[in-house]
């Protein structure tokens, strides 16, 4: 496989991983979510402590989903790969509906470094995010389908 073959099947198992992800988000499956972390992964959020391994990780979005989050949506710019270690950039934007609150839309940048394991599938190894300001309260009823960072 050439370079160009090996960044397009790169390319096609991040989105496959991201889709799998928000799915489980929005499904309120946190061991679905955290499945395609590698198993000695770590998350880095803002103003948390490092989470390592993914039962930590799956509690943290665990504790997300009871904070409020409703949904997840990834936006890729840049992925490159290098032998078994591969980078990601992109924008997320997480839209959670607090207990007696209005809906908020948490939008920010993330990395996440994809890494190659022994059975030829890629794993979330390092993800970190950070806000890009403060959340935005959103109004109005999303229509069914609609992405978390359209028409907000």
């Amino acid at each position: 496989m050439d370079e160009g073959q090996q960044l397009a099947a790169l390319e096609r198992s991040a989105h496959a991983a991201h889709q799998r992800f928000v799915e489980a988000i929005r499904g309120g499956d946190c061991a679905a979510a955290s499945s395609g972390y590698a198993p000695n992964a770590r998350l880095l959020a803002p103003s948390a402590d490092v989470v390592e391994g993914r039962d930590g990780i799956e509690s943290f979005w665990r504790a997300g989903l009871d904070a409020g989050i409703r949904a997840v949506e990834h936006t890729p710019l840049r992925i490159d790969g290098h032998g078994s270690v591969a980078y990601e950039i992109g924008h997320y934007a997480i839209r959670l509906r607090p207990a007696g609150g209005g809906c908020v839309v948490d939008r920010g940048t993330y990395l996440v470094v994809h890494e190659l394991g022994d059975d030829g599938t890629w794993a979330w190894a390092l993800e970190m995010f950070t806000p890009d300001g403060e959340p935005q309260v959103v109004s109005g009823v999303r229509p069914a389908g609609q992405e978390v960072g359209e028409g907000d």
